[in-house]
């Protein structure tokens, strides 16, 4: 497998520089993020924190959901630094599919969420959802908004009763 031998390391070795590039391009900066993250420990992440926040700078919304979720899912440290961020750029971006995606990760992939602000967080995000989707307030294309607002409404009520 990958693991084995030194092809392994020079992959982890690979993303590990390239990370440390100064000027991050935004259309490569999600893979080298990806890569990093996939390939490295939560002590190697958390020791890259300036280094992945400064390419996470370059990325869109959406590229920014999923790189995030792939970090949340690492461990409950980055829980904390991630998922208010996480929400903060949803709340921003007003975007149903952008919540569909965010739900539907944290519903899916995201075994325990223990911290209680995060949690209160979390359901205070849903609940705002409800009503602005329950209103139809959505940003850009309408039809397209309420095809994904509808699509996220199970994972929601799955993440309020897990949340409990």
């Amino acid at each position: 497998g990958i693991q084995s031998g030194g092809n392994f390391e020079n992959i982890k070795t690979f993303f590990a520089k390239a990370l440390t590039t100064e000027k991050p391009e935004h259309e490569i900066s999600s893979y080298l993020i990806r890569g990093f993250v996939d390939l490295h420990d939560v002590t190697e992440i958390n020791n890259s924190l300036v280094l992945i926040d400064k390419h996470l700078a370059q990325v869109d919304k959406k590229s920014l959901i999923g790189l995030q979720f792939e970090l949340i899912r690492k461990s409950p440290e980055l829980q904390k630094r991630f998922l208010p961020r996480s929400i903060a750029a949803l709340r921003e971006a007003n975007d149903a599919e952008l919540d569909s995606n965010f739900f539907y990760y944290l519903n899916h992939g995201v075994k325990v969420v223990e911290d209680e602000a995060i949690r209160k967080d979390i359901k205070d995000f849903i609940l705002d959802k409800k009503i602005s989707y329950a209103n139809k307030t959505f940003a850009g294309d309408k039809g397209l908004a309420e095809f994904h607002a509808n699509g996220a409404k199970k994972d929601m009520e799955e993440l309020m009763a897990k949340l409990k």
